[in-house]
């Protein structure tokens, strides 16, 4: 798993997107603005509208790094509520799971912090997927792909999270179902991390899963993060294309946090920690 550049990000993509949109380039942008989560987290870039200014807008500003007062940062937050509002995450590689993912959670979670904000979202890299663009719209319509297409982008999506293995095979001992024993392709890069189904488990063809009981399962080696929930949302967004008999998606980490649990929740997907697979799996046995 690659470390973020995040400065990189908001040169290189975020910041010439913004300056080229027609839909946006009237708003005022703000880089990493925080989220309101149980661990720090920031949105990659924020633009938000104007009322009733002529001009061109100030800034943009970045509010990490000592770049800007403390007192403007204080300012420029202020206006975030009641605001319209579009979240933007970047990768300077193209769209995937895990950037869908951090736009997904942060468009539901702004307005949270930022009281009263109506919030869309731009998931933005250096290259669209059509699979995830055909399904974003079942899974939100408040959201859309951006491109913004620069040299030396990296060549495809980057998860960025790390996975825990283990924990799928200790929740594979509690799964009356057979796990897949190799990846099967959602996209054109991607796959989900561990697929357990009923009937032979040796497919190799996400179309053979019509028809059949589907448990798809993501790890993660430290608390719920926002790409995570991309992973686990998007991977049975596509699944479900194909009709299976029944699907779930669970993610299983190893520490929690609580406000990006919530809202994978919303969009379908179950929650447990390490310590909460024993008591899931007697759960389950007893419906």
């Amino acid at each position: 798993m690659a470390g973020r550049d995040t400065d990189r990000e908001w040169r290189f993509v975020t910041v010439p997107y913004w300056r080229a949109s027609e839909a946006l380039h009237d708003d005022v942008l703000l880089g990493e603005v925080p989220l309101q989560t149980d661990l720090p987290r920031r949105i990659d870039g924020v633009a938000m509208r104007r009322v009733g200014r002529g001009g061109p807008p100030p800034g943009p500003f970045y509010l990490s790094g000592g770049s800007i007062s403390s007192q403007e940062k204080k300012h420029w937050l202020s206006q975030l509520p009641g605001a319209r509002v579009t979240v933007i995450q970047t990768k300077v590689e193209p769209v995937g799971f895990s950037v869908l993912g951090q736009t997904l959670v942060s468009t539901v979670l702004l307005p949270r912090r930022y009281q009263g904000c109506r919030a869309t979202g731009i998931a933005l890299g250096t290259a669209a997927d059509a699979d995830l663009a055909r399904i974003l719209p079942t899974v939100s319509p408040q959201l859309e792909i951006g491109v913004w297409p620069v040299d030396d982008a990296g060549p495809r999506p980057t998860r960025e999270y790390p996975r825990a293995p283990q924990l799928a095979d200790a929740l594979e001992d509690h799964l009356n179902l057979g796990r897949v024993p190799q990846p099967v392709r959602l996209t054109v890069f991607e796959a989900a991390e561990a697929l357990f189904i009923s009937g032979d488990p040796a497919i190799t063809q996400v179309e053979q899963l019509r028809g059949r009981d589907v448990v798809v399962v993501h790890t993660i080696g430290k608390a719920t993060n926002l790409p995570v929930v991309g992973h686990a949302v998007f991977s049975a967004a596509l699944i479900r294309e194909h009709a299976p008999r029944s699907l779930r998606s669970l993610i299983v980490s190893t520490a929690r946090d609580t406000a990006v649990e919530a809202v994978a929740r919303e969009f379908g997907v179950e929650t447990l920690t390490s310590n909460q697979i024993e008591t899931y799996a007697l759960a389950q046995a007893s419906h």
